[in-house]
């Protein structure tokens, strides 16, 4: 029985190629990976280092301070079905009473809704494609009715540093953003480019600095139709 010298180098070759393929299919991160490394749940905040904040403390030249919240209530618009409603109420004060000696009366409060509503920050557990969140990890691994066991808000520190406020009704030359636009890199770079303000020119600029945008009239709006603020945020920095 003669062997088939070519078809055996071939057969080999194929198999050398599959186990190769095999082995950086084993070793590619998946498409969420930190660069900072598999325990990383804060992703480019660590960019935000005592030196970013110390460089950022010496851009103050006014000391004006702007309120970039909004108030929350049942009024404010809100995603989905979420909703929030507030209830004041005075404990043991019924008929007028008052609590020991010096007579103390106080108001208090018990919420009723969804903490996803408001001003808020969102720790990188909160928003996933097909189950599948920020540095690979699967919302079966991590997401439990009492709390995420990883990539909470919690994980996020304290952040100071240079804030870039953009105004985006001012880059589409509105007064009224239309809800539902996106914005992605290149309006980003565009309403930067109009308003003078760049953040890549330099490598100590580039990474660690806040990005706000603003939308104008789009919240009172929102408000007055009840209807979610969804535009989109999608960016794709130098620093991701």
């Amino acid at each position: 029985m003669k062997l088939n010298l070519s078809k055996i180098m071939a057969a080999s070759w194929a198999l050398i190629v599959l186990l190769a393929i095999s082995v950086l299919a084993q070793q590619k991160p998946c498409q969420t990976a930190s660069k900072f490394g598999p325990d990383d749940q804060i992703g480019n905040v660590n960019y935000i280092t005592p030196a970013k904040t110390l460089a950022a403390s010496k851009l103050v030249t006014k000391g004006r301070t702007y309120r970039l919240g909004v108030e929350t209530n049942k009024d404010t618009p809100a995603y989905g079905t979420r909703t929030f409603n507030i209830i004041v109420l005075q404990p043991a004060q019924a008929g007028g009473a008052t609590i020991g000696p010096n007579k103390v009366t106080y108001n208090d409060y018990i919420i009723n809704g969804w903490v996803g509503i408001g001003s808020q920050i969102d720790g990188l557990g909160h928003l996933g494609i097909d189950g599948l969140y920020f540095n690979c990890n699967k919302a079966a691994d991590f997401a439990a009715p009492d709390g995420l066991k990883k990539l909470g808000v919690e994980k996020v520190p304290a952040i100071a540093t240079r804030g870039v406020l953009l105004d985006m009704a001012g880059y589409f030359n509105t007064d009224i953003v239309k809800e539902g636009t996106a914005f992605n890199r290149a309006e980003i770079e565009g309403a930067m480019k109009r308003e003078g303000t760049d953040h890549s020119d330099s490598e100590s600029n580039k990474c660690g600095q806040n990005l706000n945008l603003v939308f104008r009239k789009l919240i009172q709006i929102a408000w007055l139709k009840r209807r979610s603020l969804n535009s989109r945020l999608v960016t794709n920095s130098q620093c991701s």
